[in-house]
């Protein structure tokens, strides 16, 4: 695929790079999201390996997904020459993924505590858990809401990136189809 520089005349080649990240981001992130919600909503009779597994996942997952997201807007504004729209957007993404995993770890702070090897290697607060507490709702509460609007941000910029692609291929297209017609001619 090709999309026209800012010139446009000569086509600057399309990298699907940037579309494969995002729409990977897309789709870990609805699974982050699930795996949130089966931990968000297990109960002490579930079992205590129950617990554990899905801890181990969402991190893992967590862990894959910043990679990802890291690589996302290095990606855009190396393979997608000059569309500030496109940076922006994988700029936010970024933004509001980090935002989310502070957000992720004061959820835990006010579900569970501090763990304790946590607590061991750096000085930590006294804070006491309350179960239904305005901290733990509003971690809670935050930590859910920015994760669907990190959700969006994604599936905004996996839109974005394949109208780019789309447009740029048919640009590119046309314009080969009218330079033939006018040698035709």
């Amino acid at each position: 695929m090709a999309i026209l520089g800012d010139g446009g005349s000569e086509p600057v080649p399309f990298s699907s790079q940037p579309l494969r990240l995002s729409a990977a981001a897309a789709i870990v992130l609805y699974l982050e999201i699930v795996l949130g919600a089966q931990l968000r909503h297990w109960q002490a009779d579930d079992g205590p390996l129950w617990f554990v597994l899905w801890v181990w996942l969402k991190l893992i997952v967590a862990g894959l997904l910043a990679a990802g997201i890291v690589a996302l807007p290095i990606a855009v504004l190396r393979k997608v020459p000059r569309d500030p729209l496109l940076r922006r957007r994988a700029q936010l993404l970024g933004l509001l993924f980090f935002t989310q995993v502070g957000l992720g770890l004061l959820t835990w702070i006010t579900k569970y505590g501090f763990p304790g090897w946590f607590r061991q290697y750096f000085w930590t607060f006294q804070f006491t858990v309350v179960e239904h507490g305005l901290w733990q709702v509003t971690a809670v509460t935050l930590h859910v809401a920015v994760g669907s609007l990190t959700l969006a941000a994604a599936l905004s910029l996996t839109l974005w990136l394949n109208l780019t692609a789309r447009r740029g291929l048919s640009r590119f297209s046309r314009r080969e189809g009218d330079r033939d017609r006018k040698t035709r001619t």
